[in-house]
């Protein structure tokens, strides 16, 4: 009696282990697309502010040649 008792405890933990093993699995990949995502804007973000520097660069550069000063 004791036997089948531990025995159908020992398949119920299987059970739950491979349930959480699952939800762990599922967990992971949206993380993994929250990532990416995320990751997606990062990069938008930067090629904006690349170009506005490179904008502010070539204004600065402008006013050198026109002998102005970057403030006025």
């Amino acid at each position: 009696d004791g036997f089948i008792k531990e025995l159908e405890c020992s398949e119920q933990e299987k059970k739950e282990g491979q349930v959480k093993k699952a939800q762990r699995k599922e967990e992971r990949a949206k993380m993994r697309s929250a990532k990416a995502v995320i990751e997606s804007q990062w990069q938008g973000t930067l090629a904006k502010h690349k170009e506005a520097v490179e904008k502010w660069e070539m204004e600065c550069e402008g006013f050198a040649a026109r002998r102005e000063m970057k403030k006025n």
